[in-house]
């Protein structure tokens, strides 16, 4: 549900590839490797994830549908793929999530695969607060970026709002 945000790669030597669909349609949108916005939407992410983890772990009547994207590197020139994963749960103190998508570009691994949910891979989170997206800093970049009418069509297929 919440895995919609557009793939996105760059036309430099290292790709940064963002990658998820909101209804099984991937899009490529294409940004620079030092894109600032984006990865000042990454930085955020990260800087808060500790908030996050303490909303999924102590989740209320309000909060939804919890997903978190993760970074893997590929080929040789230190290209990134980043995907969303959701389903998230504990085990043995640990946080693991089942991938939402299969990968553009990263081998072994395909959609419905579970792993384990480092802070160091962490990308971006998001979930639901009374149906209004928190977090989701990466899709809030790409969302800024779309046409108004983009926009319109973009929120005719989400569940939830995005301010």
């Amino acid at each position: 549900i919440l895995c919609v945000a557009a793939t996105v790669s760059c036309n430099t030597k290292k790709k940064n590839v963002i990658d998820s669909n909101s209804d099984g349609t991937d899009v490529i949108v294409t940004v620079e490797e030092n894109e600032k916005k984006m990865n000042r939407a990454i930085a955020e992410a990260v800087a808060l994830y500790d908030d996050f983890l303490k909303v999924l772990k102590e989740p209320d009547s309000t909060v939804s549908d919890f997903s978190v994207k993760l970074k893997y590197e590929y080929g040789d020139d230190g290209s990134v793929e980043h995907m969303w994963f959701n389903q998230l749960h504990f085990k043995e103190n640990k946080l693991f999530g089942v991938l939402d998508n299969d990968p553009e570009f990263v081998n072994g691994l395909k959609a419905g695969d579970t792993v384990e949910v480092v802070k160091r891979g962490i990308s971006d989170w998001m979930y639901l607060k009374n149906r209004k997206l928190v977090g989701g800093y990466t899709l809030r970049v790409l969302y800024d970026r779309m046409s108004k009418k983009e926009q319109a069509e973009f929120r005719e297929q989400l569940v939830f709002d995005i301010e």
